[in-house]
């Protein structure tokens, strides 16, 4: 082959960046991220590969890769090396496996690659060998990118919200109701993932409704139509027909075998399993039990990512939109779905306290602290955790759980819509210049925070004791002096030596604190614990 026509041949770098966003989308799935190195870049153009490497050659080699080896690939780990091999072409693609800390991922780097039918490596092979997928006359063919195999991939494929639209102006003014929102049969259409076009045998369709249903004029008008202008069909996940059951009709009148026709994908994730979320770069999504989840890198105070990774949840049908709602952190990605189903189980082992933590919440969003001040947080932040004592004391199970979620992000990273107020306090005062927009800084205030997390702790493994407890209580005291109201002090004090206090007495502490909490304006999780529940006997 002439020097000319190798040149025109030779694999570029824009190539190479979209096979890269290829191999990352199909690799996703067993949590591989693809990388090629420089040197990769000049051998896959090297002369001594006799014929010239092309881009199709380059996608057939991951595309089969996958398919073939994908798991047991990924199961190898980090630092292990191999040699992915394909016997149809030639093609050797040595690689290594690098755990990269910074994304929390494992990374397969493509160190070089080479056409070569006697290539020897000490490394395990993972060989692919000949399959219908063919590149025919590979090195004279019109060559084409793997961007332009990536789009015509995309054409293909039609999300949820795309197709209801295309429906609802296909159907408006029949029974099924397209054009309106809010039916049943638009919403089942927005359940799905999205619609890949595919060829069906027409037996293979069955009707959502009867022939004798339908109007028998437009079926006579159909069989005798040019159904070769006929749109493609749209089938739901459930392999029932959306739209198209006339031509269908047509189809099965004159004979016609295969079609064409939109196949709605299920939004249900194989458990266990986790994809990439297209809508954010470094985070994961995964479907549990009806509940999608998206794990996304966890940051804090300086958008650095210290190893965590958030959890976020919302209904599978809410998945066009963005209302997240955080739930967890999780010290690794591969520790999500056993978090997850965790976090399902407990919910239902005790519900009751959960939903008074959903439902009670007086800070539900950032925008409700403007116009507070410091003073009035650092009051808040005392009536919170001398409720917490409270709890502590009389309901320890109770107490335990409120400790256990607010220590699931004990580096304070900022606002969480999730959490209970006092965690929401304590990240507004422990980082004060995140909220100093809202917020008026009139008093600094110190929080012993060691002191309050070897607390939290204890608290959450039932370890409680009030001594210890009490003198963080004074510590925080005597940095608020100079604004903190007298009936909280008093309190404090009470509260301190809690045991020897009388029932009676007890209910009267726990009543003022109500009060006092009224005042603040603090009428959350706390407040309607203590309201609802008669922790205390009266003589």
């Amino acid at each position: 082959m002439d020097k000319e026509k190798v040149k025109l041949m030779a694999v570029t770098s824009v190539d190479i960046q979209q096979l890269e966003k290829f191999a990352d989308r199909i690799f996703a799935d067993v949590g591989i991220d693809v990388e090629f190195t420089r040197h990769f870049l000049d051998r896959v153009n090297d002369e001594r590969n006799g014929e010239p490497i092309v881009p199709a050659e380059l996608t057939r080699l991951f595309k089969q890769e996958h398919k073939r080896w994908g798991k047991p690939i990924a199961q190898m780990g980090p630092d292990s090396e191999a040699d992915m091999r394909d016997l149809q072409t030639n093609i050797n693609m040595p690689f290594a496996l690098v755990w990269d800390n910074d994304n929390d991922e494992l990374d397969l780097i493509a160190k070089t690659i080479m056409r070569k039918d006697n290539f020897t490596t000490p490394d395990k092979v993972f060989a692919v060998e000949d399959s219908p997928f063919r590149i025919a006359k590979r090195y004279e063919m019109p060559r084409k990118s793997v961007r332009a195999v990536v789009k015509e991939s995309a054409v293909q494929m039609m999300s949820s919200e795309k197709m209801l639209a295309k429906l609802s102006k296909e159907m408006q003014g029949t029974h099924t109701g397209a054009s309106d929102p809010s039916s049943d049969w638009s919403k089942y259409v927005l359940s799905h993932k999205g619609f890949t076009l595919k060829d069906i045998q027409v037996d293979k369709i069955p009707t959502a409704v009867k022939s004798d249903g339908m109007s028998q004029a437009n079926i006579e008008k159909y069989k005798k139509a040019d159904t070769t202008k006929f749109p493609p069909v749209v089938i739901g996940d459930n392999g029932y027909l959306l739209d198209g059951n006339h031509r269908l009709q047509a189809y099965k009148y004159q004979g016609i075998k295969t079609i064409k026709a939109y196949i709605g994908e299920s939004t249900v994730v194989t458990e266990g399993a986790t994809k990439r979320n297209p809508k954010e770069p470094g985070s994961y999504l995964m479907t549990h039990n009806d509940i999608e989840y998206k794990i996304s890198r966890h940051l804090d105070g300086n958008d650095i990512h210290r190893g965590e990774w958030d959890i976020f949840s919302k209904g599978v049908s809410a998945f066009t939109g963005d209302e997240w709602q955080w739930v967890d952190t999780v010290t690794a990605r591969w520790n999500a779905i056993a978090r997850v189903k965790g976090l399902q189980e407990s919910k239902e082992k005790d519900k009751i306290a959960f939903d008074w933590l959903e439902e009670s919440r007086s800070y539900r969003t950032p925008r409700q602290l403007n116009g507070l001040k410091q003073s009035q947080l650092g009051e808040q932040l005392f009536e919170q955790l001398l409720a917490l004592q409270i709890l502590a004391n009389s309901d320890p199970a109770y107490a335990a759980r409120v400790a256990e979620n607010i220590m699931k992000l004990q580096n304070w990273p900022g606002f969480r819509t999730s959490q209970p107020d006092l965690y929401n306090i304590i990240a507004m005062i422990m980082k004060p210049n995140k909220f100093k927009d809202r917020i008026a800084q009139d008093v600094v205030i110190t929080i012993p925070e060691l002191r309050l997390k070897r607390n939290l702790r204890a608290i959450a493994k039932r370890d409680f004791q009030n001594s210890d407890y009490s003198y963080m209580m004074l510590m925080l005291q005597r940095n608020m002096v100079d604004f903190l109201k007298a009936p909280l002090i008093q309190m404090r004090r009470q509260i301190s030596i809690w045991d020897r206090i009388a029932p009676r007495d007890k209910n009267v502490i726990r009543d003022r604190l109500m009060l006092q909490m009224r005042k603040s304006g603090l009428q959350n999780e706390f407040y309607e614990f203590l309201r609802r529940t008669k922790i205390f006997k009266r003589r």
